[in-house]
């Protein structure tokens, strides 16, 4: 047995011939593949030893290979052949090359390839796919590999099932039909989210003057996330009053009192107010309206 690459040298010094001498050796490549010495095809030398020819480029493939001699005396005659089988094993370990998208969109299936990864000796058979970093939680759990037979995997993605926003990387290990083992072939992405969240705005739907109300976006939603930010603003109705028309109130909480009071309250009519939010990957809602009627206090005495 030799490793796949190594010098290959045929002998015969053992052969004779009891009556005069060996004048010539034969070689004959019986079985096999790759190298430079045809099969079939017989090569004659003077001395007793033949080098089997190969290059770096076309070295002899793994697996079984066969070789003959027969030696012819100085009165020609020949020998029977004798054989010798020679396995070459590969112990060169393949190459993993890890493809990955630079940036996945959240909920959306993605996948990884190992389709470039390169085996001298053989030929890649298994691929060993493994999360490494990024938050917890999604499809392909952090340490615990796949392994296939398939050059690339598919990572599901939906709602319920995404990995988080955020850099995750992933390894593969090629393995090939030699049992040998690549070097881990690493590649980190980025998880995007780009579903905008939806702002859903509540308020009663009537209120006196100078008596304080709450606006609410805590019903809003981000799929993908959560949401971070809570935009709120009056798009229509009195001119006095506080929350100046047109001017964003901006809250990290999902709440805000309308500061009514004795000396700053809404004229009576409907006031319309709105609500907007952004999530933690920067996407925006639509805006969210809501109409809220405002009423003058009950007169004295009623």
């Amino acid at each position: 047995m030799i490793d796949q690459g190594a010098a290959l040298t045929l002998s015969g010094a053992n052969s004779f011939d009891p009556g005069g001498g060996i004048n010539r050796y034969i070689w004959t490549r019986t079985e096999g593949t790759g190298g430079d010495m045809p099969v079939g095809m017989p090569f004659g030398t003077l001395v007793n030893t033949y080098t089997v020819p190969q290059t770096a480029a076309n070295p002899l493939a793994v697996g079984r290979h066969a070789f003959q001699l027969v030696v012819e005396d100085r009165a020609g005659n020949r020998s029977n052949p004798d054989s010798h089988l020679v396995i070459v094993a590969d112990r060169v370990p393949p190459q993993a090359v890890l493809d990955v998208p630079a940036q996945i969109p959240m909920n959306r299936s993605f996948t990884l390839s190992g389709a470039r990864s390169s085996d001298v000796g053989g030929r890649v058979v298994r691929y060993e796919w493994l999360r490494i970093d990024g938050p917890p939680g999604g499809p392909m759990p952090l340490g615990q590999p796949i392994v296939t037979d398939a050059s690339s995997i598919t990572i599901q993605q939906g709602p319920g099932s995404s990995l988080a926003g955020g850099r995750h990387a992933f390894r593969l290990v090629v393995v090939d039909d030699s049992g040998n083992k690549s070097a881990p072939a690493d590649q980190s992405c980025v998880v995007i989210d780009s579903l905008p969240p939806t702002a859903v705005l509540e308020a009663p739907k009537a209120v006196m003057q100078v008596q304080p109300f709450q606006l609410s976006g805590a019903r809003s939603t981000d799929a993908d996330g959560r949401i971070a930010q809570y935009r709120w603003t009056r798009v229509a109705g009195s001119a006095a009053g506080p929350m100046p028309i047109g001017q964003p109130v901006v809250t990290a909480s999902n709440s805000l009192t309308v500061a009514q009071s004795p000396a700053s309250y809404l004229g009576a009519g409907k006031q319309v107010f709105q609500l907007v939010v952004v999530d933690d990957s920067g996407n925006i809602s639509n805006p969210s309206d809501f109409p809220v009627e405002v009423t003058p206090p009950l007169a004295s005495g009623r």
